[in-house]
């Protein structure tokens, strides 16, 4: 998996070397404007982690029905559902929890 990370962030420095640009430079500068730390010699590892959480089987699943339709999220998108219902429909929480009673 370590040669694919490196493969993959190899594909991204050659694609902006073509471009006459240096994609670690390029990626120095944004994370300097937006207060980030950025260490390139740390690319492979974060890869890694990115692609480990990207293929995770997640610890808990939620599924949402409408109509004949099926959703399913996993734990972290259901947190946020209830954001996405309550702007959605224009209630509290409070007038969605008393909805039913």
């Amino acid at each position: 998996m370590a040669k694919f990370c490196q493969g993959f962030l190899n594909k991204a420095r050659e694609n902006y070397q073509s471009k006459g640009e240096d994609w670690d430079k390029v990626r120095t500068g944004l994370a300097q404007k937006l207060g980030l730390e950025f260490h390139p010699e740390k690319l492979q590892e974060l890869a890694l982690k990115f692609y480990q959480s990207a293929i995770r089987t997640p610890l808990f699943t939620c599924k949402y029905g409408h109509a004949e339709d099926e959703y399913v999220c996993d734990s972290i998108l259901s947190d946020i559902v209830g954001l996405w219902i309550s702007e959605l429909v224009g209630m509290s929480r409070e007038e969605i929890m008393n909805f039913g009673n």
